[in-house]
């Protein structure tokens, strides 16, 4: 009996997929790079043929040679810098010009490298709210009011407030601490306030009084008053 042959599969040709624009960044044959596969630099503006910025957020001093004062050629290699972690939580980067040293936030070096703004928008938006990821995909131009409103920025300002004692939580509302702390001291107990205010409020005492005691390390409603 005749066997039967197995049919070989028809290979499928897989469609190219054609990469979608989002965040603001304007995508050309020119510009366009895919993070997952590899890594695009572009020179930083100003700083031409002295330092690169990539689509991953990493900053690089290009290879040159300089002339020494003693007239010595000193050749420097290509490297990866180290950025800087800001108080504010951004990355920073110093970069070096003619003697003149100046720090950058690398994410608005990426921004200005591979984003177009054809707004001109004056700030950068982290997307995912990290803001020690500035690769290129994670960025976008925005407006000072939409930066301010995004995600959860209201909610972490407030809770940095609380911790640093700028603001205390009064039921479903939050009130602005102005002055210095206090105690108020009698033979019972020891109450601390963030301010004169605060303590006038909770007492139901005259603030101005409370102000004068606390100056004068003085007496005041059974109290003796002094600031922290």
């Amino acid at each position: 009996m005749p066997t039967a042959t197995a049919k070989k599969p028809q290979s499928r040709k897989a469609k190219a997929s054609t990469p979608k624009s989002t965040n603001n960044f304007k995508l050309t044959k020119d510009n366009y790079c895919d993070p997952k596969l590899t890594e695009q630099w572009k020179p930083i503006k100003d700083y031409e043929g002295l330092y690169e910025v990539s689509s991953f957020g990493r900053i690089k001093s290009c290879k040159r040679i300089i002339m020494r004062r003693n007239g010595i050629k000193q050749t420097f290699q290509e490297r990866i810098l180290r950025p800087l972690h800001k108080d504010n939580g951004y990355l920073t980067v110093a970069l070096s010009k003619q003697g003149k040293e100046s720090n950058r936030y690398i994410h608005r070096l990426v921004a200005s490298a591979f984003i177009s703004n054809p707004h001109h928008y004056q700030e950068v938006n982290h997307i995912d709210e990290d803001k020690t990821n500035n690769s290129v995909s994670n960025l976008e131009w925005c407006t000072h009011t939409y930066n301010n409103n995004y995600g959860t920025k209201k909610e972490r300002t407030a809770i940095t407030n609380l911790k640093r004692g700028n603001y205390q939580c009064f039921g479903h509302r939050m009130q602005k601490i102005n002055g210095k702390p206090l105690i108020a001291v009698n033979e019972k107990e020891v109450k601390k306030f963030p301010s004169t205010h605060e303590a006038a409020r909770v007492l139901g005492f005259c603030q101005v009084q409370i102000a004068y005691a606390c100056r004068n390390h003085g007496e005041y409603k059974g109290y003796r008053w002094d600031y922290v």
